[in-house]
């Protein structure tokens, strides 16, 4: 309430509804977090940008300048100005975000990890493990040598013999894969061969229908020459199976009527299976 008093001495009373408006309380102090990370950019004004390894954020690079790198190691400084392939350039840093993006504050030459980021060690070691088994890319040049600085020697022996075990592993199940593609190469040339024999044969008997295909076939036990292409065909319709012997494969048949300029019968039947006769 505010009582004020005019000239004539007359006095009222107001009630204040001005609000004091109340600022939220912003905290200046930048958070600074540890990461591992390759130099990918760096340019003769000396600035760049080394990639996160552990932490994830929006931005896959922090930038860095090279004073903050002198201040710390000024053999790692002179090292990345003067070699031709920074990339094999890596550190471990602190840094912060900032209006214009992360920043690299700080950085450590290993196994200096300060001790105040120690409850983010298990973090680390459990990303450590997972690259290491992680077999769709090689392994990171500096892996070995961050591995030490977080784990002890018998755990990183542990890891790479782990390591070598899932890569015999891979090797053995890339020539199993490659052995059984090169079989279906040959077993697809060998099909391709029986079937221009199984048409040049079929041409000249003037066929004018494709169950007269079957039945010469048949007749004739074609389907034990042409052992590859032929064999026995699981029949479907409506809800009823049948095996049909010295049959072919629909996509054979088909382009066996191609061949002869046969038409379809238009039977709602259809191949559901087939086993050549080179399997059984």
């Amino acid at each position: 309430m505010i009582k004020i008093t005019n000239k004539n001495g007359e006095s009222y009373i107001y009630k204040n509804t001005t609000k004091r408006k109340i600022r939220p309380y912003i905290s200046t102090k930048r958070i600074k977090k540890l990461d591992f990370g390759i130099v990918n950019t760096f340019t003769d004004k000396g600035f760049g940008f080394v990639s996160h390894t552990f932490c994830k954020h929006s931005s896959e690079n922090v930038f860095f300048h090279i004073n903050t790198i002198k201040k710390v190691s000024p053999k790692l400084a002179d090292n990345l100005k003067n070699t031709n392939f920074i990339k094999s350039i890596y550190f471990w840093y602190e840094f912060e975000s900032t209006e214009k993006g992360e920043k690299v504050v700080n950085i450590f030459e290993s196994p200096n990890i300060p001790a105040k980021y120690k409850d983010d060690l298990p973090v680390f070691i459990q990303k450590i493990k997972e690259i290491w088994k992680n077999m769709i890319f090689p392994l990171p040049i500096w892996l070995h040598e961050i591995t030490n600085d977080l784990v002890e020697n018998k755990q990183v022996i542990e890891l790479s013999l782990e390591r070598d075990k899932l890569e015999k592993e891979q090797e053995a199940q890339q020539k199993i894969k490659e052995s059984k593609l090169q079989k279906l190469k040959v077993n697809q040339k060998i099909k391709e061969k029986e079937f221009k024999k199984l048409v040049a044969e079929m041409k000249p008997l003037g066929i004018t229908k494709s169950q007269e295909i079957s039945l010469y076939i048949k007749k004739n036990r074609l389907g034990y020459k042409y052992k590859n292409i032929s064999g026995i065909v699981k029949m479907e319709q409506d809800g009823n199976f049948w095996n049909f012997k010295e049959g072919f494969p629909e996509d054979i048949y088909a382009k066996l009527c191609k061949e002869l300029g046969l038409s379809n019968q238009g039977t709602s039947a259809r191949a559901v299976d087939f086993k050549p006769f080179k399997d059984l």
